[in-house]
């Protein structure tokens, strides 16, 4: 895997833990309707980054992300069909 790969997968994967949060604190009513608007639209994006950066990938790397980011973004989609 490329470094510039590797930079973007650990960025996605940060991006992807604060969405996290975000949609934990939003799921236990911490958040007010823009900000849970705000938090929905943000995992959207961020599901997109992942799937496009999956896109670009050789089988190796596919997998190797897949590894690091797919539970994450699995969690995140879930929390998102929840709020």
């Amino acid at each position: 895997m490329t470094p510039e790969i590797r930079k973007e997968m650990d960025e996605l994967g940060s991006a992807v833990m604060e969405a996290l949060e975000e949609a934990a604190m939003a799921y236990e009513g911490d958040l007010e309707a823009d900000l849970i608007a705000q938090t929905k639209q943000s995992a959207v994006d961020l599901v997109g980054k992942y799937q496009a950066l999956l896109e670009r990938l050789g089988p190796e790397d596919r997998l190797e992300v897949q590894r690091g980011l797919g539970l994450k973004i699995e969690k995140m989609k879930g929390m998102l069909s929840r709020l």
